[in-house]
């Protein structure tokens, strides 16, 4: 009896098929890929789209799916993420990737995990919340940490001051570490990283830029996060470089991914519950950032004698370098409000000593 796994390859043998599957096994230079028909395809790291990447598993997880050329008799190449219609079409409805189990498999791995990842931005959180301040000392977070008697929570965080440190740097969604003390994070960057890490594991765990930034966009995006953060793609991808825990964009620029999965929690509520005042902060700094649109010259009905056969734009170039003074004006606001705030906490704390 003919196998038809056989047949197949015997009439494909000489013909390019393009298939797609999960990864099953990677390492630093070689990876396999499991298909929905239940065959398994082995590639190596001269096969991979960014010939950039010297270590596989600085940019993918298990259970990422890729798709491939099929040269038949075992001969693969071109392993690339699936994106645009293509990856609409084979992830619709589909739910986030699980990473958890690649965790510990690469070199300098920290321990995650999702629950004791919840778990300790409640802890953290509450803190801000009981001394009623949106910035701290790491002595400070620790401190309070130490007060649940959790020894799992303080490993998890870490045991030496450089390991916390590490831990605290790395949650820039959440935390933000501002001359020398640790800051709340404004909510409409935690809900920015949340909502785009959730888009990448559930398109297969790594897509191109263009179709995430689409994504981005589109209205299915938070609209107040995108004003936040900015909507032109210098303001993305500086977004996604600055988040590196998060996101793993390729060194050529094209592709990015997920590095692992976030927990459920409700960032936003707790800032609107417990420090209300950053939110409107956020308001100012979009306000700021999208001033009510001045026309330009030649949009303004004028008086002058319209014969001329070369309307000149006199303000064109002007208005041009105004909107990019806007938008770094905007991005010295958000360091300058911080900065006040400290200062003045800084004055508190020495008029009470």
């Amino acid at each position: 009896m003919i196998n038809n796994n056989d047949l197949r390859r015997s009439e494909t043998s000489n013909h390019r098929i393009e298939r797609h599957g999960v990864l099953g096994i990677l390492s630093a230079t070689t990876g396999l890929i499991h298909t929905a028909d239940d065959e398994y395809f082995t590639f190596k790291l001269k096969d991979f789209c960014d010939q950039r990447v010297d270590d596989m598993t600085e940019v993918l997880n298990l259970n990422f799916t890729l798709k491939f050329i099929d040269y038949g008799n075992e001969a693969v190449s071109d392993i690339t993420p699936i994106f645009g219609e293509e990856s609409e079409t084979i992830f619709a409805n589909s739910e986030e990737v699980d990473t958890s189990e690649f965790w510990g498999s690469r070199k300098d791995d920290q321990f995650y995990s999702k629950e004791m990842e919840a778990q300790t931005y409640r802890v953290i959180t509450n803190e801000y919340g009981r001394r009623n301040s949106y910035s701290l000392s790491l002595g400070s977070i620790y401190d309070g940490l130490r007060g649940f008697s959790d020894d799992q929570l303080l490993r998890y965080i870490g045991t030496s001051s450089m390991k916390r440190n590490g831990f605290v740097s790395s949650r820039s969604h959440l935390l933000q570490k501002i001359y020398g003390k640790v800051n709340l994070q404004y909510p409409a960057i935690y809900t920015a990283v949340t909502q785009l890490s959730s888009r990448l594991l559930r398109r297969g765990g790594v897509t191109s830029i263009q179709s995430l930034y689409e994504f981005y966009l589109s209205d299915e995006f938070n609209e107040h996060a995108r004003e936040f953060v900015g909507s032109y793609p210098r303001n993305f991808m500086k977004f996604l470089n600055s988040h590196p825990f998060i996101f793993a964009v390729f060194p050529g620029k094209t592709f990015v991914s997920a590095r692992r999965n976030l927990p459920d929690f409700d960032y936003p509520a707790f800032i609107q519950q417990n420090f209300p005042w950053i939110l409107e902060e956020e308001q100012r700094v979009i306000e700021y950032r999208h001033p009510p649109r001045v026309p330009r010259i030649h949009e303004i009905p004028s008086r002058e004698s319209q014969n001329s056969l070369i309307p000149v734009d006199r303000e064109a170039e002007q208005w041009t370098d105004h909107n990019a003074e806007l938008e770094n004006d905007a991005n010295r606001r958000i360091e300058l409000n911080r900065f006040s705030i400290v200062k003045l906490d800084l004055a508190s704390l020495f008029r009470n000593s």
